[in-house]
């Protein structure tokens, strides 16, 4: 069975730290996974599994040319 892009959505949003991640992108446009995981308080390792659920989603993309990899919203 196929997983649908309305369920990658759900799924990246059922985690408190998605959610946050999310806002914080949100409110201040882009963010380097080393700004994120500061200002939730866990590890880069952590950070990046739960960017690459949100970016599987669709709800965030991220740009290459930037060291480190700039991730910004984007679907609100």
């Amino acid at each position: 069975m196929k997983i649908t892009n309305q369920e990658k959505i759900y799924t990246a949003c059922a985690n408190i730290t998605r959610l946050m991640i999310i806002k914080m992108l949100k409110q201040y446009q882009y963010a380097s996974v080393t700004s994120i995981s500061t200002s939730v308080n866990m590890s880069v390792k952590s950070i990046s599994k739960h960017l690459q659920i949100i970016l599987s989603a669709g709800i965030i993309e991220y740009e290459k040319n930037f060291e480190p990899n700039i991730y910004m919203i984007n679907i609100f």
